[in-house]
């Protein structure tokens, strides 16, 4: 069995989502999210500019159409928003939607009028074999909704030109905004959901470096594996100049060879000498590959085998046991896998 960590003992407060934060034994990924989460859940202010653009016209549209107040055109379902579309919107509540893409747009901007509405909503214009230009969207469809939304008393006539937002209208945008998952605690709530759903099963579904580390941190808290004498002197291959700084080295190339028995199979003192090698430099002359240490594999396989991870292959090299099997997949279990 898989000795626990002292850490793994320590938990920290519950956040305001409930989730018992263990501070230590957290992945990075996690405790990003779990911060950012945080974060984002102290923010008292929710405006405008704190959501998404796409999800705040969404949920303002949405709302439009709910409160009844704004009368849509006999003409919505025939009209062009502009000479250079085709046809007329397929989403039958496109009005709506540009309604509160203007209301938007007045909030945050200002002095907006259906001169400057009309080349946001422009676009291009192809002509045929001729090289295309830019043409403006409908004067009539942006009057019409700057006139809906004054009489609804959402944006009014601004003195220094075209239109404003009204108190009242910052107040009903705000409350909108206000429903919607702000931009922060969107991504927080997304990356922790990743990390927390996406839990690996087996040594294949999590990344490499983070299995070694932690199958390494596994076999030195166990007490099973025998440090040698000459692990502090002792060079990793003739290529090498000196011998590894990690105090930890001897763990780490441990759990990487269980790792590649784990995966591959039938690797003997040979192989893991050549995936172990590397590029021995010669001076002058030109450089060629040479083999890592045989003694240090040797050493390693033979502890494996006392542990009982690995055992002969009849066909030749070792192969991972059902013991070693579970013990290799329970450590990658306590790995978090952040999910595309």
């Amino acid at each position: 069995m898989i000795a626990r960590s002292e850490d793994s003992e320590k938990k920290g407060n519950a956040n305001q989502f409930g989730f018992k934060e263990k501070l230590l034994t957290k992945p990075i990924a996690l405790r990003a999210g779990l911060n950012r989460l945080n974060a984002a859940t102290m923010a008292t202010a929710r405006t405008v500019k704190d959501v998404s653009p796409h999800e705040f016209v969404k949920g303002y549209a949405a709302h439009l159409k709910r409160s009844g107040k704004m009368e849509l055109p006999e003409w919505t379902d025939i009209v062009k928003t502009a000479t250079f579309k085709e046809l007329a919107p397929y989403d039958p509540d496109w009005y709506y939607i540009r309604a509160a893409s203007i209301a938007r747009k007045i909030y945050l901007r200002g002095g907006l009028g259906v001169g400057a509405l009309q080349r946001i909503y422009g676009g291009r214009k192809r002509n045929g074999s001729a090289p295309p230009h830019f043409c403006k969207s409908s004067g009539g469809i942006a009057r019409h909704i700057l006139q809906q939304l004054e009489t609804m008393k959402i944006i009014d006539m601004d003195p220094k030109g075209g239109r404003r937002i009204t108190s009242n209208g910052r107040r009903d945008l705000d409350q909108v905004a206000g429903r919607i998952v702000p931009i922060a605690l969107r991504a927080g709530l997304n990356r922790l959901n990743a990390a927390t759903m996406a839990t690996a099963r087996t040594v294949k579904d999590v990344s490499p470096h983070e299995f070694v580390k932690g199958y390494a941190a596994h076999l030195k808290r166990s007490g099973k594996m025998e440090l040698p004498e000459w692990t502090d002197i002792v060079k990793t291959a003739t290529f090498k100049e000196l011998a590894p700084y990690d105090p930890d080295w001897y763990y780490i190339r441990a759990a990487s060879i269980a790792r590649k028995i784990y995966l591959r199979g039938g690797l003997g003192v040979g192989a893991l000498q050549r995936i172990y090698g590397g590029r021995k430099r010669n001076g002058s002359a030109p450089p060629h590959f040479c083999k890592s240490s045989g003694g240090i594999a040797r050493h390693i396989l033979q502890q494996l085998e006392t542990m009982k991870i690995i055992d002969m292959d009849p066909k030749g090299g070792r192969r991972i046991t059902s013991n070693g099997r579970r013990d290799l997949d329970q450590v990658a279990g306590r790995i978090v896998v952040v999910a595309p």
